[in-house]
């Protein structure tokens, strides 16, 4: 089996975070830090309708979790 290769701009953002946070030398806080995404949940809908992109997103709370639904422009109704 061959090892597995990541291309830098194929990183997660968490990936990227950690190596800034290491080589800022940034203290981590000792506990994890909680968001309350309750602001954020609902039905987004992007206004520019000429949008290439995302038309819609639908965010939802999980558990403690959340989840991101994302819609994106297509003909003749919005790909999953």
């Amino acid at each position: 089996m061959s090892p597995i290769v990541t291309k830098p701009e194929f990183r997660a953002p968490s990936d990227v975070l950690e190596k800034e946070v290491e080589r800022l030398n940034v203290p981590l806080p000792k506990t994890p830090l909680a968001v309350v995404a309750t602001p954020l949940l609902g039905t987004w809908v992007n206004c520019n309708h000429q949008a290439p992109g995302l038309v819609r997103l639908m965010i939802s709370a999980i558990g403690n979790g959340v989840m991101v639904h994302g819609f994106g422009a297509g003909t003749p109704t919005p790909c999953d």
